[in-house]
């Protein structure tokens, strides 16, 4: 079953928009391979006009169901590019609900990972543009570099953190981190579970 890819822009829904929805499904599986599963069941992904997207939120409070929340910048790309990009990395926000603006740099360090990985891989975008011109934010910037070498080194470490030590990824202390990514420094480890500070 797909995840439905709800137009609620004024322009109208463009054709490539209907080809998205299974492409969410192959998103939302690879996310739950890597770092294990969703405790939230996504319900859509909606291109719409709030002024505080992407993101995820619960519909009507629900307490088993997200939604995904895309700019309305993905109009201005005629493939789609942008808003699979954009919910790539909603969905590692998706596993574990936590309120908007509350992340961790572990968290949004781990979604930018792989938001770049998956579109890179998948043709999308390339690897010097995804640095130069698609991650433009400081703290994405920041949080990317320093999970990157992490994820190379204990590809498993986040399954681990959340599968077995059940803590979420914005849940976490840095005592958690040194059991999941042994021989990190206590600097590091207690800079990963801080709040992400949106500046861009």
């Amino acid at each position: 079953m797909s995840i439905r890819f709800d137009w609620e822009l004024t322009i109208a829904r463009p054709a490539w928009a209907d080809a998205l929805q299974s492409r969410f499904r192959e998103i939302e599986a690879e996310v739950a391979t890597l770092f294990g599963p969703s405790n939230w069941r996504v319900r859509r992904v909606v291109a719409t006009n709030w002024v505080n997207g992407p993101d995820v939120f619960r519909p009507d409070e629900s307490p088993t169901e997200v939604d995904i929340r895309v700019s309305k910048t993905v109009a201005n790309f005629p493939d789609g590019k942008s808003a699979l990009f954009q919910s790539a990395h909603e969905f590692v926000h998706a596993l574990d609900f936590v309120d908007i603006g509350q992340a961790s740099v572990l968290e949004e360090g781990v979604a930018v990972w792989f938001q770049a990985d998956w579109c890179v891989r998948n043709g999308l975008i390339n690897a010097q543009d995804m640095r130069d011109k698609w991650v433009t934010s400081k703290c994405y910037r920041e949080a990317w570099v320093a999970v990157s070498p992490l994820l190379a080194s204990y590809p498993d470490a986040i399954k681990q953190l959340r599968v077995e030590l059940g803590k979420s990824l914005s849940n976490c202390d840095a005592s958690d981190l040194k059991k999941v990514f042994p021989g990190i420094s206590d600097e590091t480890a207690a800079d990963l579970v801080k709040k992400c500070e949106y500046v861009h």
